[in-house]
């Protein structure tokens, strides 16, 4: 109950998982599965990173599956502006 209160107060959201329903197994011939292992980002990050993705790793030697968040930027490239000298040249240029 503290840890839910925990995220509501900081209101935290959690990033879905897009390529599994669950994180851990207990690698048995009739396997029990749960979701154990989660990713929470705040409402800043959120909005200046909207395009984060939560996936899963392998997991050849361990019972949990690693999560990978990829973070998008969108970083604008700078506009250049190249004065060609010929351009000098012309009466018009002015």
């Amino acid at each position: 109950m503290r840890f839910n209160n925990v995220i509501d107060t900081l209101e935290l959201i959690e990033l879905p998982l897009l390529d599994r329903m669950f994180t851990w197994t207990n690698k048995q011939s009739s396997p029990t599965l749960a979701r154990l292992d989660r990713a929470f980002i705040n409402t800043t990050f959120a909005t200046a990173f909207p395009g984060t993705l939560l996936t899963s790793g392998n997991r050849p030697t361990s019972d949990h599956s690693s999560l990978i968040a990829t973070i998008q930027t969108k970083i604008s490239k700078a506009t250049y502006f190249r004065l060609e000298c010929s351009w000098l040249l012309q009466p018009s240029y002015l």
